[in-house]
Formats: structure tokens, sequence, C-alpha cells
């Protein structure tokens, strides 16, 4: 019968595919790559409950402009970025706004930097309690070791009588000495709590002429007497941002299936190295006949590509932009209607174009595809003659069919999977 005849070929293909497959995947780690990279830092100034970048205030324009002209022979691998607030308002307006300046300043590497929405990493830290107590533990005023205290002992939170959740620790600072310390901080140090900062890792494109020094940055508040601004000095959560930024993603390996034959088809595809990949796909809208062998639509495709991605390349837009491939396939099909049907094998190649945009923060991309080429296919016709019967097929009769044109129109949804790895840095003195 041929429908065990076609049950046993398409488990065949089933199993090819899943050796395809396979293969692709192992290429995705095969091509993997290496970088020397550096690590750049910028930190951004914030008015007092203000979340928009201000050039103008305090020296943000100098740190934008020198972040921005070291970048110039550097290309943006990963990023952290960490928003913060001071103590003044409430706790979840200081959440929001520490999340607000953490989105904006991602914008800002975006738009500006050139960085990938996929590589960045937010994180809204809200008020910056740790901030305020290392410039507490070095701030030579009688009053810092009992704000000291009231910092490293009094949970922010509290619930008052009435079930009322509160901000106990703010409210212990402001009542400390009648509120004069409070007042001392809100003018002196609450300033270097209002910011976000970044902590960059970069492809370095332009080999350095000699070892890279790196220091630890710190934050200082805008004041007009050197001796505050010492006072009131923030360093960097280093750690926890080299935590963060220690790995890079980049993607080796998509899976795709074409919306236009939802659920019937299946594909793969693998960088090789920013400019090229390779990829294969599986077309199976198998729809078994009935018992009475009077309908039936079966076809199976099996495709593979080259293709090149044309404009600049990086790899945080791998298998992104405007593309064009050759293409190969073989295909299988047995249509019947009113028991006539054709049954035949064919191939087709061609070029195809490709438009592929990211969605979902880089997650997911979206493909746009047209192709055109050949397609040369012989087949055979047959008949059934009695209800269930057997496929009666003319002898010494095939039908040869050529065609060009238009062969492949898509939108496919793409899931790439990304490696993480941990770049090679350069020397550092």
């Amino acid at each position: 019968m041929k429908t065990k005849n076609l049950k046993q070929g398409l488990a065949a293909i089933l199993r090819s595919m899943a050796v395809i497959f396979a293969f692709l995947g192992s290429c995705g780690v095969m091509f993997a790559d290496d970088w020397a990279t550096d690590t750049l830092s910028i930190s951004i100034k914030f008015k007092s409950g203000i979340a928009d970048i201000d050039p103008t205030f305090a020296d943000n324009s100098t740190i934008m402009s020198s972040f921005t002209q070291e970048l110039s022979d550097h290309k943006i691998l990963s990023a952290i970025v960490l928003g913060y607030a001071s103590p003044d308002g409430t706790s979840s307006f200081n959440s929001s706004l520490s999340r607000q300046r953490t989105d904006n300043l991602t914008r800002w590497l975006i738009d500006v930097c050139g960085a990938s929405p996929i590589v960045v990493k937010e994180e809204a830290r809200g008020i910056d309690w740790q901030g305020l107590e290392c410039i507490l533990d070095t701030l030579p005023i009688e009053w810092a070791n009992e704000a000291l205290e009231i910092v490293r002992t009094v949970p922010a939170n509290a619930t008052n009588h009435n079930g009322l959740t509160v901000d106990e620790r703010k409210n212990r600072l402001m009542a400390l000495h009648g509120g004069k310390p409070y007042k001392y901080m809100m003018e002196h140090v609450f300033p270097a709590l209002r910011r976000s900062q970044a902590e960059v890792i970069c492809i370095i494109e332009r080999a350095p002429e000699s070892p890279i020094e790196t220091e630890q940055e710190e934050i200082t508040p805008s004041s007009n007497e050197g001796a505050e601004a010492q006072e009131s000095q923030v360093a960097y959560p280093a750690q926890d941002v080299a935590e963060a930024v220690s790995k890079i993603k980049y993607p080796v390996f998509a899976l795709r299936t074409n919306l236009l034959m939802p659920l019937l088809n299946v594909g793969a595809e693998v960088p090789i190295g920013n400019r090229w990949s390779i990829g294969a796909d599986y077309y199976y809208p198998w729809i078994w006949p009935s018992k009475s062998n009077k309908n039936c639509f079966e076809l199976t495709i099996i495709s593979a590509e080259a293709r090149y991605w044309f404009g600049k390349r990086d790899h945080d837009n791998r298998l992104r932009g405007h593309s064009m491939a050759a293409y190969g396939a073989w295909g299988y099909y047995d249509f019947e209607h009113n028991y006539h049907g054709h049954q035949g094998d064919g191939w087709s190649a061609g070029i195809d174009y490709v438009f592929a945009k990211s969605i979902a923060k880089g997650r997911l991309h979206l493909e746009f595809q047209i192709a055109i080429g050949g397609v040369w296919t012989k087949s055979q016709p047959y008949d059934v003659y009695t209800r269930g019967g057997q496929l009666i097929r003319e002898k010494n009769h095939k039908k040869n069919f050529n065609y060009f044109g238009p062969t492949k129109v898509g939108i496919s949804l793409v899931w790439p999977l990304f490696r993480s790895v941990k770049p090679k840095t350069a020397a550092i003195q």
C-alpha cells in the first residue's frame, strides 16, 4: 500500500533531518569566537526627583563626551546598567525613579553608543543605602556614626500600628538630632547617590599601544567645597558589576518556523562568523489520505542554503538585517482528488532575499523572505477505480514539469540560541 511506503519514507526523512540539525548545532559551537576586550565605565548624575539625562547638569557633559571618545575604537559586547536614587522621597517613588534612570541610560547606550538591546542588562536598585553607608563611614562629623548605625541596623521599611508600611530607616534619619544631619545630607551627600552607572565590556577593534590601566572610578556629588566633595565619594560596586558582565552572549544557533504554514515546518540556521550563515528547512504539510483513497495531499520538502549578510556586521547583529542566499531543495509529493492523482519528486534551486529584525528585546527575530528559482519535476499519474482500491499507474506515461519564477515566500519566527563565553581581557597593570 502506498500509505505504508510513504510512512517509511517519511520516517527516513525525519531521521535525516535530525542528523542535519544536530550537525548545524555542532557547527554553532565550532565557529564560536573569542575576543580581546576592555572594560569602560560611565556614571551619570541626576537632579533630585528627575530621571531624564541632562548633559548640562554637573559634569555629565564631560563624562558623556569622554565615554563616547573612548568607544571610538571599541565595540560594546556586554553591559550592565545600574540605577540609584537618594533617600529623599518615598521608597516606592525612588524604586520607580531608579528604574527610569536605568532605562534612560540604557537607551542612551543603545541610541548613541550603538549597543544592541540584547547585550544590556538592567538593574534598578532603588535607594542607594550601600552608597550612603560608604559615605557616612568616612564622614568626619560627630553625628556620622549615629547615622551609620541607623543605616546598618534599622530596616528600610516597617509596619506601623495601623498596619501601614512606612519608611522606617529614613524616618529615623530625619529625626536624628532634630533633623539637622538629614538636612546636611540632603545638601552634601544625597547628590552623589542620584545616579545611573554602566560597566561595559567592549571588543578592542584597534590594539592598544600600551597595556591598559584601569582605576576604580568614584562618584562625587556636586559641591562648591572641595573638602565636602572628598567626603562624599561613592565607589562603584565593582564586584557586583564584574560578576554581571564577566560573560558575553552571542547567537550560535537558531530555530525557525514559517508562520504562513503554522506547525508544518521547522528550520535551523548557524552563523559562520558575523557575515555568513548556513541553514536547512523541513516542510511537511502531510495530510494523510482517507481509507477510501479518494483525496490526499502529501508533500515533504528539504532545503539547504548558504547565506551572506550585508552591512556592518558584528557579533550582536548576527542573523539580523538584509541578506541573500543560494538554496537547493528536494521534495516528494502525492496529490489526489476524486480518485485521480499524481506522484513524483523534484528539485529546486535559486536565490532568496531575507530581511530579519529583532523583536521581544532581541530574544526573537522576525524574518521576511522571498525567493526566485527553478523547479524541475517528473510526475506519475494514477487512478483509483474502486473505493479503497489499489493505485493503477499509467505505464510509460510520466509528465515533466519545469518552472522558473517565485518559489518561496515566508514570514518566519526565529528563536536564536545564545552562547555565554568569558572574553579574553587586555593586559592590566
